[in-house]
């Protein structure tokens, strides 16, 4: 489990700079044979994939303490010798509270269940961004174009649905990529492109034996707008959510409330 610190402004996750950090044990991905005792301090993520090729980017959105540790931090590090860049073009990899995170559905998985791998993780409790797909430690494609986010409260667990990845460039066999996919060469240049969307929990959906007697929550998934990040191969952008994001001319909207979703963060 990799993860590295992004830095967040009033909430509207304004993403100023990242640094990678070492595995981070507060965000672990569960195994088949692991017991799952829930910790009242914990927050918990379950969900589905079908294609267990690609990892899965989660970015927790830093609390104010947060926040505030790593500006500190950076002014001791930026006071430490002279500098001819101004303070706030001073980057600064924090490694204290890494806040990126990946899931590696290709490595590990609780069960098999319906042809799918079902991924439980146990992590810190607050908000989330699906921030993108990538392999084995690398962010590849940033959902940098459109998204959503989610809080995930202590002691229960959220149920994310089922991820679903697809070549871009071939047609997706998901019904929920259409939109994203048969996209043909454009989406294969120098390196391919992902189509990567969310089926949200509906029903009986395959629950991992671990889980039985958990209180089991559905993801109260919200839309967010654009931002900027220069570390990602690619820049995309989540499939459309019905009722949660959606995409006119290509421009990113927030069905509930109707707005346009500005750029909100940046790097």
């Amino acid at each position: 489990m990799i993860g590295r610190f992004i830095t967040a402004c009033a909430l509207a996750l304004t993403l100023p700079v990242s640094a990678l950090a070492k595995d981070d044990t507060s965000f672990a991905q569960l195994r088949k044979e692991e017991a799952v005792t829930v910790n009242p301090e914990k927050a918990y993520f379950l969900f589905r994939v079908p294609d267990a090729a690609n990892s899965i980017f989660f970015l927790r959105v830093p609390s104010k303490a947060d926040l505030a540790a790593y500006e500190t931090a950076k002014r001791a590090e930026y006071d430490r010798k002279k500098r001819k860049m101004p303070y706030e073009e001073f980057v600064f990899d924090w490694e204290e509270v890494p806040n990126l995170f990946e899931v590696r559905p290709k490595r590990k998985y609780v069960e098999i269940g319906d042809k799918l791998r079902v991924q439980i993780v146990e992590a810190p409790a607050g908000e989330y961004v699906v921030y993108g797909v990538g392999y084995n430690g690398y962010m590849y494609q940033c959902n940098c174009m459109g998204t959503v986010g989610f809080v995930a409260e202590p002691g229960k667990v959220t149920d994310l649905g089922t991820y679903l990845v697809s070549n871009a460039w071939d047609p997706s066999p998901h019904p929920e990529l259409k939109d994203e996919s048969g996209l043909g060469r454009v989406a294969r240049m120098d390196f391919g492109m992902f189509a990567f969307g969310i089926r949200p929990v509906e029903g009986e959906a395959f629950v991992p034996a671990q889980l039985a007697g958990s209180e089991i929550v559905p993801a109260p998934y919200r839309a967010i707008g654009p931002w900027v990040d220069r570390r990602r191969i690619h820049a995309n952008r989540l499939a459309a959510i019905p009722g949660v994001l959606e995409y006119r001319e290509g421009i990113p909207f927030d069905p509930v409330t109707g707005d346009e979703l500005r750029l909100s963060l940046h790097n």
